[in-house]
């Protein structure tokens, strides 16, 4: 008889086939419990909630960047106050997130010691001393010319000058008169 078309003949394989596929099934589950068993155990962690940051602008060390010079500066976006300084560290420009840019020139100050600071003081006495003698002498020289009206001063030294006045030049008037014809 042909069990090609029995029913009973293909339950019996199809049944064998499941039995089968039951075997490996079983086999394989337990060579995963054995690769678990051999694994050494990790404690359960807690999953971590994923923070992600992005970062629109550079930070530039605290808002601060070296640049060659105002160029770099105006091509620069900015969203905050951000500080620029020159590579020679005498100029700092500050822009705005409205592209305004303030500029400032720097100088270096030197701590002073005692000798600086005397010669500072006798600097300013100096000044000080001839400014009082300019104007004393300003109100000699006004006065002087108050006393004689054609003297002309040495301005240096506050003295004045002798004038001679020539004898051999005339003396022309100013007024033009002029004579009409009737």
């Amino acid at each position: 008889m042909n069990n090609f078309h029995n029913p009973y003949t293909m339950q019996g394989n199809y049944l064998q086939e499941l039995n089968n596929m039951r075997g490996r099934i079983d086999n394989q589950i337990q060579q995963v419990q054995r690769r678990q068993q051999n694994m050494p155990q990790l404690p359960m962690q807690q999953p971590t909630n994923l923070t992600q940051n992005f970062q629109l602008a550079s930070n530039n060390n605290g808002n601060i960047s070296l640049v060659n010079g105002v160029d770099y500066v105006q091509k620069e976006i900015v969203l905050t106050d951000t500080y620029f300084l020159a590579n020679s560290l005498n100029s700092l420009w500050i822009k705005n997130s409205r592209d305004d840019i303030r500029t400032f020139e720097l100088s270096e100050i030197k701590p002073k010691d005692e000798k600086d600071l005397l010669i500072e003081k006798l600097q300013k006495e100096k000044e000080s001393l001839k400014e009082d003698k300019l104007n004393e002498f300003s109100k000699s020289n006004v006065k002087l010319l108050y006393e004689q009206p054609d003297a002309e001063f040495n301005s240096e030294f506050g003295e004045p000058i002798e004038t001679k006045q020539s004898t051999d030049v005339s003396v022309l008037s100013s007024s033009k008169t002029a004579k009409r014809k009737s």
